[in-house]
């Protein structure tokens, strides 16, 4: 969004200070949803509730103290990192189901993926956030996708329309397409971007694509469910047990089979007899 709009933060910010409430009200609203995107996707949503209301906090007692649009974003971001603790740590993965998945395991829906989506896509999904990949294994899987990283973005999408189409999760982000500059996007979900440095100029620019910071929210449970190895395996799928049809028995041979029977009976009769009565 350019800082010329309307509803731009340059601008929510400068029609605050000159006193329109409202204004106000929008640019809390918007800063806390960029907070919470932040911190959901690097705690999770337990581990980063009560940072996520600290930054809330400080960011609604300190902003008076901010004279200045192009001090804003910095010193914001600044707030929500002092809140995450040093070195801006990052949850290992896992399921952590919520409103969005409908309390489901996020690890049990991705795995119907497998039967819809192609198995190229999902392995690259599942390289990409496994932190312990190599680097230059998952540039050579990507490139020979598409393209490093927006291969990688590209697939993410998939699984994420996947999600909203066949799984039935209520995705609301009104994300179609995404701009070139959103490219980065899952290298910063799965903590591939280079450096911390990197990371904040990421985050930043976020801050001023709503739409692109509800994705990142909402998608969160299932990027940890990624990190967790969700997708690592592919399902084995059992080849059915073959079905054996025996062919009945012509029909000599089935008299020839009670012949035998009969005989064999009549011998132990015989037996019996010779046994207990004579």
């Amino acid at each position: 969004m350019s800082e010329q709009e309307p509803n731009s933060i340059a601008n929510l910010f400068r029609r605050w200070r000159g006193g329109e409430a409202a204004a106000g009200t929008e640019m809390a609203r918007r800063f806390s949803d960029w907070y919470y995107a932040i911190m959901v996707t690097r705690l999770g949503e337990v581990q980063g509730r009560e940072p996520l209301v600290r930054a809330c906090e400080a960011f609604a007692r300190d902003i008076v103290s901010v004279n200045s649009t192009s001090r804003l974003v910095e010193w914001a971001h600044s707030v929500i990192q002092k809140e995450m603790g040093p070195n801006t740590p990052r949850i290992s993965g896992g399921d952590h189901p919520n409103t969005v998945t409908k309390e489901r395991a996020p690890s049990e829906i991705l795995k119907g993926a497998w039967k819809d989506l192609p198995q190229d896509q999902l392995l690259l999904l599942s390289h990409a956030y496994c932190v312990d990949y190599p680097a230059d294994a998952l540039l050579q899987e990507s490139e020979r996708a598409g393209g490093y990283p927006i291969a990688i973005l590209n697939a993410r999408n998939n699984l994420k329309k996947w999600l909203k189409d066949s799984a039935n999760v209520p995705f609301q982000a009104a994300v179609e397409t995404m701009e070139p500059d959103a490219a980065p996007l899952p290298l910063y979900e799965c903590a591939r971007l280079a450096s911390e440095a990197e990371e904040a100029v990421f985050e930043q620019w976020i801050l001023s694509r709503y739409e692109l910071c509800r994705d990142i929210a909402e998608f969160s449970p299932f990027t940890h469910a990624l990190r967790g190895g969700a997708l690592a395996i592919p399902p084995v799928v059992e080849e059915p047990a073959p079905v054996v049809v025996r062919a009945p028995l012509p029909g000599y041979l089935r008299i020839g089979f009670w012949v035998a029977f009969v005989g064999l009976l009549l011998v132990l009769i015989l037996i019996l007899f010779i046994r207990f009565v004579l």
